[in-house]
C-alpha cells in the first residue's frame, strides 16, 4: 500500500510541473465558453427561450388530465403558448411546416399520451417532452392514491395543496448558448486531458523508466491502478477548476442537483484517462500516438455535438451515440440537468464502467508484456 501511494504521488506531482499545459487546460476552456457563449448569444441573444414555444394539445373537453397538462405547460411556458383541443389533422400539418414546436394528443379511453415531434425542432420538443413525463408519472401516483386510498385525495383536495404546481420546468432555467457550450467545452478539455498520461509514459519508455518499475518488480495491477488514480485526480482538479471559474464568471447552471452532474464528469474523465493509459502502453512512437489521439478527440467532439447542437442535424444526431463518447457526456449532460431525465445518463455510467474495465484489463496485458519483453 505505501508504495501504491508513493506511486501515485510521483504520478500527481510530476503532472502538475508541467505548469504551462496545466495553464492550457483550464485557461482555454474558460476562454472558448467565453467567446462562443457571447457570440452566439448576440446571434439569438435568449437562446432557447421557452416563451417562443408553441405547443398543441389535443383531448376530449371533459379529460381532467389534459387540463391540468395544459396549466402546467401555461405555467411553465406561457399563456398564449399553449393551444388546447386542436385537431390532429390542423396541427401535424403546422408541426410539418415548423410553425409549432410540437403536438400532444391526449387518449383518455386508452390511457395514453402521444408528443409529436419534428427532426429540426427536436431539441426544444424534448424539452417539453420532459415537462410531459413529469407531469404524467406524478398523475400516475395520484392515480394509484385514489385506488388505495381515496380519503386521502379528499383530504389533499381540502387542504388546497396544489399537487402539480411545480412539475413543470421553471421559467427561468432555459439552456442557453452560455449553458450549451460552457457544458460541451469542458466535456472536450477532459478529453484533451487525456493526452498527459500518454505523453508522460510514452516518455518514460524512451528514458527508460519503465524498466526501472520492473526492475524494481512493481505489480501490473499496481502500476495501472497508480497511474488511473493518480492521472484522474490531476485532471480532476483541472476539469471542476474550470466548472468552478466558469459557474462564478458566466453563472452556467448545472441543475437541481450540480452533483449529479459532477459525478458523471468524473466517471467519464475515469474511462478518458483509462482510454490514455492504454494508448500509452500500447504504442511506442509519440508521433502515432498523438494523430491517433487528435483523430478521435476531433471526430468524436464533432460527432458528439460539442461544436454544433447535432439535434437540428438528423443525420449525425442518429449516429452520434454509435461513434462518439462525447455523445454521451453531452447528451446525458443535457438531458439531465434541463429535462431533469436521467435514462442517458445512467446508460452513460454504465457505458463508462464497462468501457473503463476493458481498457484496465487491455493496460495490464499492455504492462506484463513489457515486463516480459525486459526479462528476455
Amino acid at each position: 500500500m505505501t508504495k501504491l501511494l508513493q506511486m501515485i504521488k510521483i504520478t500527481i506531482l510530476r503532472s502538475f510541473r508541467d505548469i504551462s499545459t496545466n495553464i492550457i487546460l483550464i485557461a482555454m476552456p474558460l476562454a472558448l465558453i467565453f467567446i462562443l457563449g457571447m457570440t452566439f448569444s448576440n446571434v439569438s441573444s435568449q437562446g432557447i427561450n421557452l416563451a417562443d414555444m408553441t405547443i398543441h394539445v389535443s383531448a376530449e373537453d371533459d379529460s381532467t388530465f389534459a387540463k391540468g397538462l395544459v396549466e402546467v405547460l401555461k405555467e411553465t411556458i406561457s399563456e398564449d403558448s399553449v393551444i388546447k383541443y386542436s385537431t390532429y389533422e390542423e396541427s401535424k400539418e403546422l408541426l410539418e411546416n415548423n410553425k409549432i414546436t410540437c403536438f400532444i394528443e391526449v387518449d383518455d379511453e386508452n390511457f395514453t399520451v402521444k408528443i409529436y415531434k419534428n427532426q429540426i425542432i427536436n431539441f426544444d420538443a424534448s424539452m417539453i417532452e420532459g415537462v410531459v413525463r413529469t407531469y404524467t408519472k406524478r398523475a400516475n401516483v395520484f392515480y394509484l392514491i385514489t385506488l388505495v386510498d381515496p380519503l386521502y385525495v379528499t383530504a389533499i383536495e381540502e387542504e388546497n395543496v396544489d399537487i402539480t404546481k411545480q412539475v413543470g420546468l421553471d421559467k427561468s432555467i432555459t439552456l442557453t448558448h452560455k449553458d450549451y457550450y460552457g457544458i460541451s467545452m469542458i466535456i472536450l478539455f477532459v478529453m484533451y486531458g487525456t493526452m498527459t498520461p500518454v505523453y508522460e509514459i510514452l516518455s518514460d519508455r524512451q528514458r527508460g523508466l519503465l524498466n526501472r518499475v520492473d526492475i524494481a518488480n512493481v505489480k501490473a495491477s499496481t502500476v495501472l491502478v497508480s497511474k488511473m488514480v493518480g492521472y484522474t485526480i490531476v485532471s480532476a482538479i483541472r476539469v471542476f477548476a474550470v466548472v468552478l471559474i466558469s459557474t462564478l464568471l458566466t453563472n452556467i447552471y448545472w441543475g437541481v442537483n450540480p452533483w449529479i452532474a459532477m459525478l458523471y464528469i468524473l466517471a467519464f474523465l475515469t474511462t478518458l484517462t483509462a482510454v490514455g493509459i492504454a494508448i500509452g502502453y500500447s504504442i511506442k512512437e509519440v508521433t502515432a500516438a498523438n494523430t491517433i489521439m487528435n483523430i478521435f478527440i476531433v471526430f468524436s467532439a464533432f460527432m458528439g455535438g460539442t461544436y454544433i447542437q447535432i439535434d437540428n442535424i438528423p443525420v449525425i444526431k442518429d449516429i452520434g451515440k454509435f461513434v462518439s463518447i462525447n455523445w454521451w457526456a453531452n447528451k446525458g449532460l443535457m438531458t439531465s440537468i434541463f429535462r431533469n431525465d436521467n435514462t442517458i445518463l445512467i446508460q452513460g455510467l454504465i457505458m463508462c464502467g464497462v468501457v473503463t474495465l476493458v481498457l484496465a484489463i487491455f493496460a495490464i496485458n499492455a504492462i506484463r508484456k513489457g515486463e516480459r519483453k525486459f526479462d528476455r
